[in-house]
């Protein structure tokens, strides 16, 4: 049996406890620390990306195909945006290319364009999309987290990307 004065304090301390939690909890939510008055950048897609310039990374052990960044399109823009071009390759050896951003401070991804035909193609949907950390093909998240955006700060420009995917990519071949 419980005593009443253990009780008390046990729920006092859950209270407590709850409480220290939501307010640490809150202090790491993206939307908290928005800036009000940023402002996107206007960006034009780079050259669609040559095979020895791509860097694979690695994105977890459920992930079948292959994720690539072209190492050369990597850029830091004024406006905080990691802009690089993704390159994702089907194990029967299908591909993808396209043109992203993401932004460190709100986690967010934002798909710019399309590769098809040799061309650069707008995409439909330009929206700000929150980075999901899904089971399959969480390659987002892995740029986010492991290279990109390690502990909610951006990287500071090309060559600090190019060098946390070659760090990965070391990774992969062990």
């Amino acid at each position: 049996m419980i005593r009443p004065q253990a009780a008390g304090l046990a729920l006092a301390c859950l209270l407590a406890c709850t409480s220290v939690q939501a307010q640490v909890s809150d202090a790491w939510e993206p939307s908290l620390q928005e800036e009000p008055d940023w402002v996107e950048m206007k960006v034009e897609p780079p050259a669609l990306p040559r095979d020895e310039d791509l860097i694979e990374f690695y994105v977890g052990p459920l992930a079948s195909n292959h994720f690539f960044v072209d190492g050369a399109s990597i850029r830091v823009g004024e406006d905080g945006v990691v802009r690089y071009v993704l390159v994702i390759r089907t194990p029967s050896g299908a591909g993808n290319i396209t043109f992203e951003g993401i932004r460190c401070a709100s986690r967010e991804v934002k798909l710019y364009a399309m590769g098809a035909d040799g061309h650069w193609r707008k995409a439909r949907d330009t929206a700000w999309k929150p980075v999901e950390n899904k089971s399959l093909n969480s390659h987002h998240a892995a740029l986010n987290r492991d290279y990109f955006c390690s502990v909610g700060q951006s990287i500071t420009d090309g060559n600090e990307g190019r060098a946390a995917l070659r760090r990965g990519a070391y990774l992969l071949s062990r």
